[in-house]
């Protein structure tokens, strides 16, 4: 399993369903949604998605695993987008 830096996630192409990030060690993530459209974001697998607007970059304190975050665009459009992050370990 890789440590930290650049990953990125392409939303599934049935957009009611949510994507995992790959599974990085990391305590920190940084999203940049650059793809167009406002996507959200759920931590474990559960509760609502926080809405990141295009053009916004997002910071998530994690324990451990950037998988432990799920995005799909807000729309639940099938047309899919990728969107790129920064893991970072550390204070």
């Amino acid at each position: 399993m890789p440590n930290s830096g650049h990953i990125s996630v392409q939303t599934n192409a049935t957009g009611t369903n949510w994507t995992a990030f790959e599974e990085v060690r990391a305590s920190r993530i940084t999203l940049s949604n650059q793809t167009g459209t406002t996507i959200e974001v759920r931590q474990d697998g559960a509760g609502v998605g926080l809405q990141i607007p295009t053009g916004a970059f997002f910071t998530f304190f994690i324990l451990g695993l950037t998988s432990q975050l799920e995005v799909r665009r807000v729309d639940q459009s099938n047309s899919q987008v990728s969107i790129t992050a920064r893991g970072a370990e550390g204070a």
